[in-house]
């Protein structure tokens, strides 16, 4: 196990793994930005509104601009997102940003905002039947779901790792009393409960 990891990572620091392998071939269509479209993304980092944070890199900016920008009237988009600076998530459902759909609406685009990429893929596939575009294959049923599982792991994963753990309560399971945290679960303290005699 432990060889098998060493040689991942030799694979890795050579950029020659498979997701480094597909991420070059994602980056193969990256825009480069004009100056004008730093400017405005330097200007949206100065005021501090979304995207990004002050202390970031103005990477969140120039995609914001860098989409808009590439977006013409009439346009459809499906954003898939688990960033806050886009869309929140309440009840499972996404809710794009404010100033985003402002900008949107301004251009007419028609949006869909979703969290998970299974759902943004089914909606793609269905918009796809209404306009004639094809796309040779999609995801099955059961690859779908096997992504949308995965997500969830990762979410789950995610909260655990950045929750504030406001909400705990203390629990009696068998012989023990556990400090768990509603929100992710998560297990935070345990001991021998006092009550066992």
């Amino acid at each position: 196990m432990e060889l098998e990891f060493e040689q991942h990572l030799i694979l890795v620091s050579k950029q020659k793994d498979g997701i480094t392998q597909k991420l070059k071939q994602i980056f193969k269509f990256s825009l480069k930005p004009t100056s004008e479209e730093e400017s405005i993304a330097n200007k949206l980092k100065e005021y501090g509104n979304p995207p990004g944070k002050r202390s970031d890199p103005i990477g969140d900016q120039l995609s914001w601009v860098q989409l808009l920008n590439k977006l013409r009237s009439n346009d459809r988009l499906i954003i898939i997102t688990l960033d806050k600076d886009y869309a929140s998530i309440y009840g499972k459902k996404s809710y794009i940003n404010s100033k985003l759909h402002f900008e949107l609406e301004q251009k007419n685009i028609d949006y869909f905002v979703y969290s998970d990429l299974s759902d943004g893929i089914k909606k793609f596939e269905y918009l796809q039947d209404k306009s004639g575009l094809k796309i040779e294959k999609f995801p099955s049923e059961e690859e779908l779901e096997k992504i949308k599982k995965e997500e969830t792991e990762m979410d789950l994963q995610d909260t655990k790792r950045n929750c504030k753990h406001a909400n705990v309560k203390i629990r009696m399971n068998g012989i023990f009393d556990e400090w768990a945290c509603l929100d992710c679960n998560q297990i935070l303290f345990k001991h021998i409960s006092d009550d066992i005699d």
